[in-house]
């Protein structure tokens, strides 16, 4: 008869380098971060020499954050590791009861957007110039042409009615 009676332990040594070799070269952005931590919140595996594995992560809070959002069905969450905003994604492993955990500041994050806003920026500027450059020329040849107009009225005004002014403009001043 087959019972389920724990007679032992099994140990089985893994090198570490097993588990980071598979995730190593994912690039998710400057300053991100991948490892694998336990049930308990020990590092099982890590890529970044400062995440030591073998031992807890260096910020409490993180793991309790990650069980949380577990529990209400959230994979992303945002948190603070070493006084600065992360954007932490994660996954649980069924068999294993270990989580692959991604942190990605969002400084990275708002960079793009912090590009994107000075080069809207400097479009408006240059766009700015220019338009104000054309309104200026526009301006300088009506105000020019209504001057001479203004000029030969005097003129005229004066008693010189043989003053005259050639405009080979064809509008309304013209």
């Amino acid at each position: 008869a087959m019972t389920k009676e724990l007679i032992g332990y099994a140990f089985i040594a893994i090198n570490e380098r097993c588990f980071s070799d598979i995730y190593r070269n994912i690039d998710i952005g400057e300053g991100a971060d991948i490892f694998i931590m336990d049930g308990s919140g020990t590092v099982v595996s890590s890529r970044n020499p400062v995440i030591k594995f073998g031992m807890k992560y260096k910020e409490d809070s993180l793991f309790k954050n990650i069980f949380e959002n577990m529990k209400s069905g959230s994979q992303v969450f945002t948190s603070l590791i070493g006084g600065e905003r992360y954007m932490v994604a994660f996954s649980y492993i069924k068999n294993t009861d270990w989580y692959m955990v991604a942190t990605i500041p969002f400084s990275y994050l708002n960079s793009e957007i912090v590009n994107i806003r000075q080069n809207i920026l400097l479009v408006g500027i240059i766009s700015l110039f220019f338009v104000a450059l054309f309104t200026f020329l526009i301006s300088k040849s009506i105000s020019e042409t209504v001057n001479k107009l203004i000029n030969i009225m005097k003129k005229t005004k004066g008693g010189n009615f043989a003053a005259s002014l050639e405009s080979g403009v064809k509008n309304e001043i013209g």
